[in-house]
């Protein structure tokens, strides 16, 4: 695992184990992939305001949270997110959920995670990308992290986050993977025409030599 990669998977799990009972913690990796903006969104409230939260979102008040209230409440806290590509807005989809029992949220060790996507087509070339989380602005920490990108195409070269790390802005750069598929046969090509020569040269020495012994030459 790379260095920012491990630091985001441990600092995370650790601020969430320390956050106060009355806070709300959210904390966002984000993962830029060749056709994609993916977000992993852990949110985890305090032992004081779990059960508050936990009621917020099991509309029906039935004990447990269904597919529809998890997918109800993370619509509505990914619509709380900006996210700009180049400037321009991005469209994010809830891929995934999965949401604590009441017991773990009233203890302040139950975690909401929210999986959302938003596609995107990188074209080579120099790209800006902003995520701003504006869900639930009193009582909420927040924590915001870039991970290497999984694709040797994408190069993060710069992150810049606010003071209390509801906004990032990153600065990344998407190379062409043209250039090994046109380079690889030129340096093919450039082998070739050193080893030809050197491998003509070495026929005609060998068949000199046979035609000096031939006619009982000495050969130097």
């Amino acid at each position: 695992m790379t260095c920012i990669g491990l630091v985001a998977a441990v600092a995370f799990p650790r601020a969430a184990a320390a956050h106060r009972l009355d806070e709300f913690l959210q904390a966002t990796r984000i993962s830029i992939a060749p056709d994609a903006i993916l977000l992993e969104i852990d949110l985890t409230p305090g032992a004081e305001i779990g059960p508050m939260v936990f009621a917020l979102i099991n509309t029906d008040r039935d004990g447990r949270i269904s597919s529809a209230e998890g997918r109800a409440y993370a619509n509505h806290a990914v619509r709380d997110i900006i996210l700009e590509l180049d400037g321009r807005p991005k469209l994010l989809a809830v891929e995934r959920t999965r949401f604590p029992s009441f017991e773990e949220m009233r203890a302040g060790t139950g975690t909401v995670r929210i999986e959302a996507r938003a596609a995107a087509v990188l074209s080579p070339g120099r790209h800006t990308l902003r995520y701003q989380n504006s869900d639930r602005p009193d009582g909420s920490v927040y924590l915001v992290n870039a991970l290497v990108p999984s694709s040797p195409k994408i190069e993060i070269t710069d992150q810049h986050r606010d003071p209390l790390q509801r906004e990032i802005r990153l600065g990344f750069n998407v190379t062409s993977g043209s250039t090994v598929s046109i380079v690889l046969p030129l340096l093919v090509i450039v082998g070739l025409g050193f080893l030809i020569p050197i491998g003509y040269g070495y026929r005609r020495k060998q068949n000199r030599h046979r035609t000096l012994r031939s006619t009982g030459l000495d050969i130097l």
